[in-house]
C-alpha cells in the first residue's frame, strides 16, 4: 500500500509542475482505493483498454496512461475534457479518450474494453442509475474482464440526501441524491444480481481513528497532501461483512464478467 500511495503522490506532485492549476482531488480515501485497484490491475497487459466511468477531474485516468493503458473517459460534465490537457502534460494525449455520456447510455459496441474502473461513481447516480449504468459496463467489458469499483459502505444501506451541489452546475435549491452507502442486500440486490457480475474479491477499508502525531506533523510540512497520502496508507483492510452499526468504511470491489452466459433454469 505505501509504495502504489508514494508513487500515486508523485506523480500528483508531476502534474501540479508541469501543468499550473492542474491539481486533481487525491484524498486519503483516493489513496486506498487507487492503490488496491493498481496491484489488482498489475496482471493486465500494458496497451490494454480500460474505460473509466464518472472519470470527472480524477487523476485515475492519468495513473492508468502513466503505466501503458489506453483508457477512455466518460462522464456527463464537460469537466471531463480536463482529462486530456492532464493526458498533453504529462505526454500521454494519445493513450487517452473523452466521452461526454451518461453512464447509463454509453455509446461503445459490446465488449469494447479489457477492465472497467468505476471509482466512487455508482453511489451518486439517482434511481436505478446505479444499477443500468453496472449493466451498460458489463455489456461493453469482455467476457472474463474485470470491473473495478469503490464506494461507501456499512452494516445497513442508506441514501443521503440533501440541497447542497454536489456538481458544478447543480442546483442548490433542489432536493437530491447525494451519495448511498450500500450494505451486503443492496450490493447483491442492486449491483451483482442484475448485472451477472460475480465478486471475487470485496475489502472494506477503515480510516484511521483520531490524529496521530505523525499526521500532525506532516500536516506542517512545506510538502502539501503528505498528511492525506499517510492517512490513505494507514487504512485498516478487512473482507466485506462484520461491519459494527453506525460506522462508515469505503469498499472496493473487483468482479468479473462470466466467460459464458449462465444457462436458464
Amino acid at each position: 500500500m505505501w509504495k502504489s500511495s508514494l508513487s500515486i503522490y508523485i506523480l500528483r506532485q508531476r502534474l501540479k509542475r508541469v501543468a499550473a492549476g492542474m491539481d486533481p482531488y487525491v484524498g486519503p480515501e483516493r489513496y486506498f482505493e487507487y492503490s488496491l485497484i493498481l496491484q489488482s490491475l498489475e496482471g493486465l497487459p500494458s496497451g490494454a483498454s480500460i474505460l473509466d466511468v464518472g472519470s470527472n477531474d480524477s487523476l485515475m485516468p492519468t495513473i492508468l496512461a502513466e503505466r501503458g493503458y489506453v483508457v477512455t473517459c466518460v462522464d456527463p460534465y464537460h469537466v471531463v475534457r480536463r482529462q486530456r490537457e492532464f493526458a498533453r502534460a504529462m505526454g500521454n494525449g494519445y493513450r487517452i479518450n473523452v466521452a461526454l455520456a451518461e453512464g447509463e447510455k454509453l455509446p461503445f459496441r459490446d465488449s469494447s474494453f479489457d477492465a472497467v474502473t468505476c471509482i466512487s461513481t455508482l453511489e451518486h447516480l439517482p434511481g436505478t442509475g446505479d444499477t443500468a449504468t453496472l449493466c451498460e459496463v458489463c455489456r461493453v467489458l469482455r467476457a472474463g474482464g474485470y470491473v473495478y469499483m469503490s464506494f461507501p459502505w456499512q452494516k445497513f444501506y442508506y441514501e443521503y440526501w440533501g440541497k447542497e451541489p454536489l456538481y458544478a452546475n447543480d442546483d442548490s435549491s433542489e432536493l437530491k441524491l447525494i451519495a448511498r452507502t450500500y450494505d451486503l442486500g443492496s450490493l447483491e440486490e442492486r449491483l451483482l444480481k442484475p448485472t451477472g457480475l460475480r465478486l471475487t474479491q470485496g475489502i472494506r477499508g477503515e480510516a484511521p481513528s483520531g490524529v496521530s502525531w505523525t499526521e500532525q506533523l506532516l500536516r506542517r510540512s512545506p510538502l502539501p497532501g503528505l498528511a492525506d497520502l499517510y492517512r490513505g496508507a494507514k487504512y485498516a483492510t478487512h473482507p466485506l461483512g462484520g461491519e459494527r452499526l453506525h460506522h462508515r468504511f469505503t469498499a472496493v470491489l473487483f468482479c468479473q464478467k462470466p466467460t459464458e452466459e449462465p444457462t436458464a433454469g
